[in-house]
């Protein structure tokens, strides 16, 4: 009863903001996307903080455009958007458990999606934009201390990963791959700015300090390590490597990167880590190519539709190696979790989707653009580096916070577009 008094004031306490300044309120969701973490049931349909927060701030977004009379602006991911619910919706009605779809459907696809119309609706500026960084920088922080103090025992970690030989962080999260997902693409985000020249810097006064520059990807890193996250430092080095193309120091850049290999080579740990993968003694990689051999099978009996929406676990236990007794909610493979759960159109939504973000981006750096957001451009194209490389071995979009998140990408692209095209460098009338 505490609980859901507790719930109800702070739902109100946001309505009241979203009332005053839309702007802040969708600050309060960039800062706290973990939220989904609370969940309760409303008439007895399932439901997380987080999505109640989207949608009162949605409601209220709506109302007062009607109110009014408005323009709605709705981008050119309006299309590859609207195609890819309308594929989710598909893949609910074949899917073998219909309730626990239309959970996924409304939590993964349409709340990120009325998320991402109020961002470019409401965010108009760059000093919004900074904002809205500096909340999501804000949340990753939290998370991140978190998890370092269980890593150092300061604060009880979780069963039985932070026991575990390497010891792994999980923060807020049941698993420890949950922080690097989350993490990842923040920190990628950040390495772009960092790599901005020093006249950049001055003009533009990015940061209020050399912590929040420096500070804030270094500690996010740090979590990230000792979450253990393989994907999502694969990820961040190949977007590191993106981006040093893009910086004057770029040959010191690589001399480091090639020294950092070599120690790491040198290093028994790093050899036995290295020679566990390739040799299939490693027990994680042995377990993915097992369950992708699974899902291949699952996906060659059911090529079209897949499983649908949740239907991943009941129909990969047929099709899974015997000797194979663990069973995930996704393969840990982002093709083949969209695949499985979405079908070939599926692929055909999210391929749209992310070749139009990526021709998006491209389009922009090709203009003089505004300094700022040209190296928030490269940061956003970093981002889907390290989605597409994590993705190998996870599915970095199938849950609460990282759908919402993907969306929060996709909108500060759309706003670069809609607010920062064409502008002279050095200009902040935007």
């Amino acid at each position: 009863m505490t609980n859901a008094i507790l719930i109800i004031i702070a739902l109100i306490l946001f309505f009241l903001v979203c009332l005053k300044r839309l702007d802040i309120s969708l600050g309060l969701i960039a800062l706290t996307l973990f939220s989904y973490l609370i969940r309760f049931k409303i008439f007895n349909i399932p439901f997380t903080f987080l999505e109640m927060m989207i949608l009162v701030m949605f409601a209220v977004w709506l109302a007062k455009t009607l109110v009014k009379r408005e323009k709605i602006y709705l981008s050119s991911f309006l299309r590859p958007g609207l195609f890819l619910i309308l594929v989710a919706m598909v893949s609910v009605i074949v899917s073998p458990d219909t309730r626990a779809a239309l959970g996924i459907f409304k939590a993964y696809f349409i709340e990120p999606f009325l998320f991402f119309l109020v961002f470019i609706n409401v965010i108009r500026t760059k000093k919004e934009l900074k904002y809205l960084i500096f909340c999501l920088a804000v949340g990753a922080l939290f998370l991140s201390i978190i998890a370092i103090w269980q890593y150092l025992g300061l604060i009880p970690g979780l069963k039985p990963y932070i026991t575990e030989s390497p010891k792994r962080a999980t923060s807020l999260f049941e698993f420890p791959t949950a922080v690097g997902k989350y993490l990842g693409p923040i920190i990628a985000l950040f390495f772009a700015l960092i790599f901005a020249n020093n006249k950049v810097l001055k003009e533009e006064n990015y940061f209020p300090d050399k912590f929040y520059l420096w500070g804030v990807p270094a500690v996010l890193l740090l979590a990230t390590v000792f979450s253990f996250t393989r994907g999502a430092l694969m990820g961040l080095a190949g977007a590191f490597v993106f981006l040093s193309f893009f910086s004057r120091y770029k040959k010191i850049i690589w001399l480091g990167i090639l020294l950092i290999m070599i120690v790491f080579i040198s290093l028994p740990w790093g050899r036995h880590e290295l020679l566990s993968v390739f040799s299939g003694q490693d027990t994680s990689t042995d377990v993915h190519a097992i369950m992708w051999q699974g899902t291949w099978r699952m996906l060659k009996a059911h090529p079209v539709f897949g499983a649908g929406l949740a239907g991943f676990p009941a129909l990969y236990n047929v099709f899974r190696d015997p000797a194979h007794v663990e069973l995930f909610p996704y393969p840990d493979n982002w093709f083949l979790a969209v695949w499985s759960e979405l079908g070939l159109a599926g692929l055909a939504a999210f391929g749209w989707l992310i070749a139009k973000y990526i021709k998006e981006a491209i389009s922009l750096l090709r203009k003089n653009i505004d300094p700022y957001f040209r190296q928030l451009i490269l940061g956003l194209l970093a981002v889907i580096i390290v989605l597409f490389i994590h993705g190998l071995v996870d599915t970095p979009y199938f849950k609460n916070d990282l759908s919402v998140m993907f969306w929060l990408f996709v909108g500060i692209l759309a706003v670069v577009k809609k607010t920062g095209e064409a502008c002279q460098k050095g200009e902040n009338s935007v």
